[in-house]
């Protein structure tokens, strides 16, 4: 660290003394770095299962550029990690706040001189280190480290604050100016239906429409939307700022029906403890089958951010021609007079008839785009008897399923046009039986709802029988078993052999789970189970779900063994090893899916090691490196590597997405023979070792 007394002096003092603030009683934020003032991105942007917590400045592909103390401050703690954020510092700030500088290429040295102490003394390349307040006065514009690319991502600075409960805010709300005069783009509008008497265009599915270009920040979406029920808006968009192609997160932005105002969220700030509910103010079943993130227009009950205007449950939803949607009598009538007590306190009423709808997004330097439609509320046309068609019991069907969060979509395909339409029932597990609304969604084919209600255990019987005498036509089963949020639930597979354990806090809302099994198939993998298809893989989870594969008794070299789940783009990814009872084999996970053990039988790969052997060198203090890389369980966090020169275990820092282990020679070698070891063990105890003899001349 540069040797300032009288600043060192200076920053001590403010931050023993409280809050300073300039002549307009605003705190001054200098810039954190001189790398540039353009930004890659931006608070608040959804990454796997949580928010991008602060602002990433651009360093054009290049590191070493300066971090520099926005606020007179000290340092509060420093970690090191060849994950994450790298190496990474905390400056507690004379305002309360805390400032983070993440991806670090080194520290300033009096910071670096604390770290190489620790990690001699532990002997571990990773370390994490707390100080005490004032011990590492810092003052403001003061060097504390320069920029890099450790831990993950490509070089930048990622920096963040943090009020006094270290819960993130957004850097831009200190007045940071940054050039930006493009305005949000808004691609792509979705319309949901959030229950089985729903419909959207006449379906129960999401709707996904594409606005066209009127004119500049103005979007027009051609089509009415036809409406019934509760639904709700999501949206597709993406900011982007000048001089940056990154896509990067809207600050801003609101729902308008008749010029009226029915939700409305800003990125401003969010405790970390709810960093997970990311995945509800995402759409994240759009995420896993459509492959694009939208933005809610609406809040689900369990999301407790504080993004939102409002906070009553499912703010921002429509209740579209709620009379007509009454699921019976009692119901038809208060609403019909005006009284709307079964109905969630966040919903919007939308009456019968035409409606105007505006979505706007703004970013944080107020650049705004609009998009505009029209909207018809309303129940769907009563299904037209086809004159063509013939008597519902001189056809055959199939029904397929289709699961949202709190209904199925049943499509039920009729082998010939039908005159009038067959009955539907689903019968629960406990005997209750509803008959089912069906609507057309085409000539030959029909479309219902069925509710699946936790207090409704599976499985549901769904029966087509003629509407003349109830004569059963056809039958289905939708197969699944009910988790409530809330409770500890054990789930097992019909073959015995994998259980699912959900934990009172695993789950935002109800679950419904379907499980299949399936043998190898056309997999090419070291299969040792197998392979367990779990759903919904479409539903977000709050915490972990425990998942365990019993193993055929007496499984040879079981350390080999572990969890893997099947990722995008048919890659399987290690999830964890965790031994349970009668030799069962699992981890925790975040998300459904496919499931299923596999042997890693390979050691990794050491490559590229350097000094060459037989090399000769003139530089007495070399960068030691090897190239390594392993093909299934990967390299493990816990440091199962190293980097050893003449019997003496080095520092060894990994870089795990160069695939590099690396030690930089501090104290000059001396002249002569000198042998390199290179040790490295993947997550299955597979383990590679390989020398290399050099010269120092």
């Amino acid at each position: 660290m540069n040797k300032r007394p009288i600043a060192s002096l200076f920053a001590l003092f403010a931050c023993l003394s409280g809050p300073p603030a300039d002549a307009g009683g605003q705190a001054y934020y200098a810039w954190p770095t001189d790398a540039s003032r353009m930004l890659t991105s931006t608070f608040g942007e959804y990454r796997s299962h949580r928010f991008h917590a602060g602002m990433d400045v651009k360093t054009f592909g290049q590191v070493g550029y300066k971090a520099l103390a926005v606020r007179p401050g000290s340092v509060s703690r420093v970690e090191v990690s060849p994950w994450g954020y790298g190496r990474v510092l905390y400056l507690l700030l004379d305002t309360g706040e805390t400032a983070v500088y993440g991806h670090l290429q080194k520290f300033a040295l009096a910071i670096a001189a604390r770290v190489r102490e620790e990690q001699q003394r532990t002997g571990r390349y990773a370390v994490s280190l707390r100080f005490e307040k004032g011990e590492i006065p810092v003052a403001q514009d003061e060097l504390i480290g320069w920029t890099g690319q450790s831990g993950s991502g490509a070089p930048h600075l990622h920096f963040e604050l943090r009020d006094a409960e270290e819960s993130p805010l957004n850097p831009l709300l200190k007045g940071y100016q940054v050039k930006d005069a493009i305005p949000p783009s808004i691609r792509k509008v979705m319309v949901i239906p959030l229950n089985a008497t729903a419909r959207v265009d006449g379906d129960l599915e999401p709707l996904i429409l594409t606005p066209r270009a009127a004119q500049r920040g103005r979007m027009q979406i051609d089509r009415t939307i036809p409406l019934f029920g509760r639904v709700a808006f999501a949206v597709s968009m993406l900011d982007q700022i000048d001089g940056a192609t990154n896509r990067m997160n809207v600050h801003s932005y609101r729902l308008l029906i008749d010029d009226r105002e029915i939700f409305s969220a800003r990125c401003d700030h969010y405790p970390y403890q709810l960093d997970h509910q990311a995945d509800l103010d995402r759409d994240y079943r759009a995420l896993v089958r459509e492959g694009d993130l939208f933005q809610r227009l609406f809040r689900e009950i369990g999301n407790e951010l504080p993004f939102y205007a409002g906070d009553k449950p499912w703010y921002g939803a429509l209740e579209c021609d709620p009379a007509s949607g009454a699921a019976n009598w009692l119901t038809g009538i208060t609403r019909a007079l005006g009284f709307f007590w079964d109905l969630p306190s966040g919903v919007t009423i939308l009456e019968r008839g035409p409606h105007t709808l505006r979505i706007e997004a703004r970013d944080f330097n107020g650049n705004l785009s609009i998009v505009e439609g029209r909207l018809q509320s309303g129940p769907p046309p009563e299904p037209a008897a086809d004159p063509q068609g013939v008597d519902p019991a001189q056809a055959s069907y199939t029904i397929s399923a289709a699961y949202y969060d709190s209904y199925v979509r049943a499509a039920l395909s009729a082998s010939r046009p039908l005159r009038r339409l067959p009955l539907l029932t689903a019968r629960y597990g406990d005997g209750h039986e509803e008959e089912i609304v069906l609507t057309r969604g085409g000539r030959n084919l029909l479309l219902g709802g069925v509710p699946l209600l936790p207090n409704r255990p599976g499985p549901v019987r769904l029966r087509i029988a003629s509407p003349q005498d109830e004569k059963p036509l056809h039958d289905a089963m939708l197969n699944f078993i009910t988790v409530r949020k809330g409770r500890d639930k054990k789930v097992t597979t019909q073959d015995g052999l994998c259980e699912l354990s959900f934990a009172e806090e695993t789950l935002f809302k109800p679950l419904f789970v379907r499980a299949n099994t399936r043998n190898r198939g056309a997999e090419k993998l070291p299969l040792v189970s197998r392979i367990y298809e779990i759903e919904p893989a479409d539903v977000p989870m709050s915490s972990f779900v425990t998942v365990l594969i019993r193993t055929e008794p007496g499984l040879s070299r079981p350390g080999q063994v572990a969890l893997y789940r099947r990722a995008p783009r048919d890659q399987w990814k290690y999830i964890g090893r965790e031994s349970g009872a009668h030799g069962a084999i699992g981890s925790r996970s975040r998300e459904l899916g496919e499931f299923a053990l596999i042997r890693d039988s390979e050691a990794p790969v050491i490559t590229a090691v350097i000094p060459a052997a037989g090399a000769r060198l003139s530089q007495r203090t070399p960068l030691l490196r090897a190239g390594v890389r392993d093909a299934l369980s990967g390299i493990g966090d816990d440091e199962p590597y190293a980097l050893i020169l003449d019997g003496e275990r080095l520092i060894t820092e990994y870089d795990p997405e160069g695939g590099r282990l690396l030690h930089q020679v501090e104290s000059p070698l001396s002249a002569g023979r000198h042998t390199l070891e290179v040790v490295v063990r993947d997550r299955c105890g597979n383990e590679a070792r390989t020398s290399s003899t050099f010269h120092v001349n």
